[in-house]
């Protein structure tokens, strides 16, 4: 992590504790539904989501209204074409799949790195993954955590994000 954002998270040691907790989304964020890409806050309870493992229903839906919350930020296309569809802002401690092909680590133009199988990873450590991702604070932020049955991954912005675990119906 470079010098300007460790400063600003040793300065908001909150906001990153806050972060590490949370599996959620911004508002804005598309996540993808049996009829389509949906606005994370447009989703209701019992709305259908496609998932890594199928279609699931989400259960609930918990708003979080923070002061200060640490987050990493995906650019548009930074994981491939059209991956994730727009910029992606995630708590640092949000989990995601990786695709198989990932840019290569800075300094090697032009080179990817092929991975056996893809990798589910915490937002904070892409940067160490050759992923270009901006860690930053957020004021006043609202972050959507969905809750869907067991363990499972929803498709936001086309990157696959790890939703808090429910019962499984």
């Amino acid at each position: 992590m470079n010098q300007i954002v460790t400063s600003l998270l040793a300065g908001c040691r909150d906001a990153a504790h806050k972060a590490a907790s949370l599996r959620a989304i911004m508002p804005g964020t598309p996540v993808l539904t049996a009829s389509g890409p949906v606005p994370a806050e447009a989703i209701l309870p019992g709305t259908r989501l496609i998932t890594r493992s199928g279609m699931c229903p989400v259960l609930a839906i918990h708003r979080h209204s923070l002061a200060t919350v640490a987050v990493v930020r995906l650019k548009a296309g930074s994981l491939g074409p059209g991956i994730p569809s727009q910029d992606l802002c995630l708590p640092t401690g949000q989990t995601l799949i990786l695709p198989l092909v990932l840019p290569h680590r800075p300094g090697a133009t032009g080179s990817i790195a092929l991975r056996p199988r893809a990798q589910a990873l915490p937002a904070h450590s892409l940067a160490a993954h050759g992923v270009c991702a901006q860690t930053e604070v957020l004021e006043n932020a609202t972050l959507l955590e969905f809750v869907l049955p067991g363990a499972n991954y929803l498709q936001a912005a086309s990157v696959q994000v790890l939703a808090t675990e429910g019962p499984k119906v």
